[in-house]
């Protein structure tokens, strides 16, 4: 590991004091260094994994654009020998104010109104260390069909998690998903947002990142917000006011959610099966 940081100190023209390992790193290893030149991340995985890494600067660079919330600066994506790497700024964490979540929530609705003319992305990236495929489609019901939920339920049956029978058609999904999401426009979300990929800075601000993004439903981030806990109430209902939520929010959250639920039935196993099939009898088996 010296070489690399030594490499990095080298093509960056600082020296490195030290350096200390952060919390965090389920699909990479993660460093604070603490330079001459200031405080950095960094993120170390072996070197064939760098798309990791580019999809990652992608997409912190598509939500930095929004100018809404704050988003890490990435200063460096490369290889070393048997390493890629990412270089970005470092966030001291701090101590959230009363405002905070109620900020929150109305940066993430502004987020959101950034949209585009289709659902996707231009690169395909990665949920967890799933692929997750940005392929562009003209409706919400036939991209969230195709690259979203298809692709986890193929995989959950070549996983021997569930049988083939446990997969909806599409037909009756797109139908669902059409009643459901009536209201869909394309918009950009972080994708993956559950509470390990939001911080509080020093000043009592929210900061996103490891995003998955695309543009997609909003629901999609809420959904996924709301799935594992961890964001006050103020943060929901401040993005309630700011943002035009459907009468059908609820059911939005819970078909949102089924996506996340098969990445994790698929990443940690059965334990995720049962709300999965609850989902998919609730809305399509009736």
């Amino acid at each position: 590991m010296m070489d690399l940081f030594n490499f990095i100190a080298e093509k960056n023209n600082f020296k490195i004091n030290h350096s200390q390992s952060l919390s965090g790193g389920d699909i990479s290893d993660v460093y604070l260094l603490n330079t001459s030149h200031g405080d950095y991340v960094i993120k170390i995985n072996d070197s064939d994994k760098i798309n990791i890494f580019l999809s990652e600067q992608t997409g912190l660079l598509a939500l930095k654009n929004s100018n809404t919330l704050r988003i890490p600066e990435v200063y460096n994506v490369g290889q070393f020998t048997s390493y890629s790497y990412i270089i970005m700024e470092y966030i001291p964490s701090g101590d959230p104010k009363n405002d905070t979540f109620k900020n929150f929530g109305e940066k993430l609705a502004k987020l959101h109104m950034h949209t585009s003319d289709a659902f996707g992305f231009k690169s395909n990236n990665l949920i967890g260390t799933l692929p997750q495929l940005n392929n562009e489609h003209a409706t919400w019901s036939e991209f969230y069909w195709e690259e979203r939920i298809k692709p986890q339920f193929q995989l959950a049956v070549q996983k021997g998690l569930m049988s083939l029978e446990n997969i909806p058609s599409k037909e009756k999904f797109k139908q669902a998903i059409d009643q459901e999401f009536c209201d869909a426009k394309p918009s950009l979300i972080h994708g993956d947002l559950w509470n390990g990929n939001y911080l509080v800075d020093d000043k009592g601000d929210v900061a996103l990142i490891d995003p998955a993004v695309y543009y997609g439903h909003p629901m999609m981030d809420i959904g996924m917000s709301q799935l594992f806990g961890g964001f006050p109430n103020a943060f929901l209902e401040a993005y309630k006011d700011s943002s035009n939520c459907a009468k059908s929010w609820q059911s939005q959250i819970e078909l949102a959610q089924l996506y996340y639920l098969l990445v994790h039935l698929n990443l940690f196993g059965t334990s995720y099966l049962s709300p999965v099939l609850r989902i998919k009898e609730k809305f399509l088996d009736a």
